[in-house]
């Protein structure tokens, strides 16, 4: 199943709220959705979504201290695939939140 058919598939339940958070770290970046969603038995928050991509932004850094020119394209490269992932799901900046 693709992510896409998996995202209308999510929109049919009664979904009160989705938030993503992108964990920024030196080596590998995540983006993981969760959705607060209700049924007949109750309500939770669950993970529903997640994307990972090993960046090693910090490669190199600790020889010079300043990012080098790869790194830094390859974080604006993840951003962009995050950026679009987060436009389909249908998330509003707001709900996007980098850590």
């Amino acid at each position: 199943m693709s992510w896409r058919s998996m995202l209308a598939a999510g929109r049919r339940e009664n979904v009160i709220r989705r938030v993503a958070i992108i964990d920024l770290g030196s080596n590998s970046w995540r983006l993981v959705v969760f959705t607060y969603s209700r049924d007949g038995e109750g309500a939770w928050w669950k993970r529903t979504d997640e994307l990972y991509e090993t960046v090693r932004i910090g490669a190199g850094l600790g020889a010079t201290g300043i990012l080098s020119e790869e790194a830094i394209a390859r974080g604006l490269e993840t951003l962009t695939v995050f950026n679009g992932f987060c436009r389909a799901a249908g998330l509003k900046r707001e709900d996007v939140h980098p850590i």
